[in-house]
C-alpha cells in the first residue's frame, strides 16, 4: 500500500525464521490497515480489532477474509477481550496514536 511502516514490517517479517508466526493482530483496526494486512499471503492469520460497528463494516466490506481470519468489535477495557490468544505480530498504530 506505499507506506513505509507496513514495508518495514514485511520486510522484517521476510528475515524470521518463522514469519508471521501464527498470527497478526491488528489491534485499532481500521479500512487502511485492514487491507493492507488481509493482502499479507504470507500472514497464516489475523485477527482484528475495532471499538466501532461501523467501523468493522467498513472495514470487513473492504477485505476477504479467510477461514481463520477475524474481524472482532470490542473493547480493550474488556479484561476477556482475545483472553488465552495469542498472536506474534501486534499492529497498534491507530491504537497507540489515538
Amino acid at each position: 500500500m506505499g507506506d513505509a511502516i507496513f514495508a518495514a514490517i514485511e520486510t522484517y517479517e521476510r528475515r524470521q525464521d518463522r514469519p508471521w508466526g501464527q498470527g497478526a493482530l491488528d489491534a485499532g483496526t481500521g479500512k487502511h490497515s485492514l487491507r493492507w494486512l488481509a493482502g499479507v499471503k504470507a500472514c497464516p492469520r489475523w485477527t482484528a480489532i475495532t471499538a466501532s460497528t461501523s467501523m468493522a463494516a467498513q472495514a470487513g466490506g473492504a477485505v476477504t477474509r479467510r477461514r481463520d481470519d477475524r474481524l472482532v468489535v470490542g473493547n480493550w477495557k474488556d479484561p476477556r477481550l482475545l483472553e488465552g490468544e495469542r498472536f506474534d505480530v501486534v499492529l497498534a498504530d491507530y491504537l497507540l496514536g489515538a
